[in-house]
């Protein structure tokens, strides 16, 4: 079938889509184009002729990808991104549908995606990338991705001939070793940190060498496996870092830190929760300094940056306040928890755990995470299709808690628990951060932008 017969095809499907209130047509589009025209990926891919930027990793793509875009787009021209967060190779093709005109051309000039990691390696045949980064690789959803090293020996194989300038969390022992032998890579990473990882954060996922497999003697834990460390037989050690952070503050709605690179300083004052999000922001200066930015200039376009949907973002409802903060795996729940005790927060809590297709159906992560450690909320309601699962795991944690299944009726139990004037915490893995969201349409706003 004749390309642009497929564009307009796909053009057709996600209109119908909307219209029928069936999805934002983030996704059809491209499925509509797959189907139809295998390889439509490359065909954008030599229009973009490598002005593409990846973004990868178990953890942060969304954040990272806005921060990117938010400091490259000035004076760039046109960046076309995936918004929506829909990063599957479908995900990608339906943005750069949407983009094209009547003859199947793109009217951007580059592009910053955010990809799933199983789906890496097809975008960056397709696309050829001038940059990549590669945030992190945890224990997620193995019913997908399987075990992170057979996931990190795809990555390093479609990495191992490239030019494009790779960037690598250097506080991540696997990531950091798929820099060797890469002549264009860079690093980032943290001296310091004002955290601790939590007694009962076991989720260290690579915490042995990827050379020789000893145990990694570590100089300091932020969490999970990420810190400073060297193999214990000397096979292998952190990276010189080119990017590098000294975190002074966190807490669940800033973080504070001293960025160097070179000669080059700055004060990262970011509106943004938790360690994590400095390594995000870590990340976006490295890919914006390769571009040709200015430290300072990119310190400025990110630190404002509102939260992305899901990730932090405060509802106003009447004089209560929610806080959404997503949570996929143990380590991006681990870092909730951790930068919530550093806050000596109280705030009551509303837990959701779906087992829906994109949430990944093993919901046995739930072992790994820290709720030991979880000291001092006013309340925790559990909830979502795995409620009763969440609910063993609160129970062998010793948590008080209060089950309500069905996700609407959770949700409006806990605003209404919640006293005026202040703030209620809502943990949801991702479809059910979806409900959410769908149910408060109507009576909140985030920010000044309705949900």
């Amino acid at each position: 079938m004749p390309t642009i017969l497929v564009i307009w095809l796909a053009k057709l499907s996600s209109g119908l889509s909307q219209l029928l209130g069936r999805g934002d047509g983030s996704a059809l589009p491209g499925l509509v184009a797959e189907r139809l025209r295998p390889g439509l990926l490359e065909y954008f891919g030599h229009q973009l002729d490598g002005k593409v930027t990846l973004i990868t990793g178990t953890n942060g793509k969304t954040t990272t990808t806005r921060m990117i875009v938010a400091a490259l787009e000035t004076g760039n021209g046109k960046i076309l991104t995936n918004r929506a967060g829909s990063n599957l190779t479908r995900g990608l093709l339906s943005t750069l549908i949407a983009d094209t005109n009547w003859r199947g051309q793109l009217q951007a000039e580059s592009a910053v995606f955010e990809v799933d990691e199983a789906s890496f390696p097809e975008a960056f045949r397709s696309l050829k990338p001038s940059s990549v980064v590669i945030l992190n690789l945890f224990r997620d959803q193995l019913d997908r991705y399987g075990e992170l090293n057979t996931l990190a020996g795809k990555l390093k194989a479609v990495l191992g001939q490239t030019k494009a300038t790779v960037v690598l969390n250097g506080d991540d022992p696997l990531v950091a070793w798929l820099g060797q032998g890469l002549s264009n890579v860079r690093f980032f990473g943290l001296d310091k940190a004002a955290v601790k990882k939590l007694p009962h954060d076991f989720a260290a996922d690579s915490n042995t060498c990827p050379v020789c497999g000893r145990a990694l003697v570590y100089d300091e834990v932020y969490y999970a496996h990420i810190g400073r460390y060297h193999c214990s037989n000397k096979d292998f050690k952190r990276p010189l870092i080119n990017v590098v952070g000294t975190t002074t503050e966190v807490s669940l709605s800033t973080s504070t830190s001293d960025i160097k690179t070179g000669s080059a300083k700055a004060d990262l004052n970011l509106k943004l929760p938790g360690l994590y999000n400095v390594y995000n922001a870590l990340a976006a200066i490295t890919v914006s300094i390769e571009a040709g930015r200015d430290l300072s200039d990119i310190v400025m376009m990110i630190r404002t940056m509102p939260p992305a949907f899901g990730r932090a973002e405060v509802v106003e409802i009447g004089r209560r306040r929610l806080q959404l903060l997503l949570v996929k795996n143990p380590t991006g729940f681990n870092q909730v928890i951790q930068t919530y005790l550093i806050e000596g927060a109280k705030q009551p809590l509303l837990i959701l755990v779906n087992d829906l297709i994109a949430d990944g159906r093993d919901v046995s992560w739930l072992w790994d995470v820290a709720f030991e450690d979880l000291d001092g909320p006013k309340q925790i309601l559990a909830s979502g299709t795995r409620a009763y699962d969440l609910a063993l795991r609160l129970k062998y944690a010793d948590l008080k808690f209060k089950l309500a299944v069905d996700i609407p009726d959770a949700l409006e139990g806990f605003i209404a628990s919640i006293p005026a004037g202040e703030t209620g915490l809502i943990l949801p893995t991702y479809t059910a951060m979806l409900g959410v969201r769908r149910q408060l349409a109507d009576i909140a706003t985030v920010g000044e932008t309705r949900l």
